[in-house]
């Protein structure tokens, strides 16, 4: 493997795991990030009811951003020394892409959205 193919490889990683770690959070259930998303359906958003404690969500939150960014700037080096990525791989990026704009639709993960002050 060619030293730019490393380092897209490790963008690639940083990026997938970015998305599992928010995918997770999401899906764990009522917490810091998730709001209560009432009972359980046999229809999305599926809710896995761990109710996991605010500062692990936080710390998974902050990994998982971290990663996206380390993903974004290791694409960056890589195209920069060379990688060019081939119509397979911008199809499955584009495939990827829309996996992670329905899943974004179906588990939310800022209670500000779905609360509102009553006087």
């Amino acid at each position: 493997m060619t030293a730019p193919g490393r380092w897209a490889l490790g963008a690639a990683g940083c990026g997938g795991a970015s998305v599992v770690l928010l995918a997770a959070v999401a899906a764990a259930g009522d917490s810091a990030a998730v709001p209560g998303l009432g009972a359980a359906t046999w229809h999305p958003p599926w809710d896995a009811g761990l109710h996991p404690r605010s500062g692990a969500v936080s710390a998974v939150l902050a990994v998982a951003y971290l990663l996206g960014a380390a993903a974004v700037a290791l694409g960056l080096v890589a195209v920069r020394r060379g990688a060019r990525p081939g119509p397979v791989a911008v199809g499955v990026a584009a495939v990827g892409c829309c996996g992670v704009a329905l899943t974004s639709l179906e588990f939310p993960l800022s209670p500000a959205v779905f609360t509102a002050e009553t006087t």
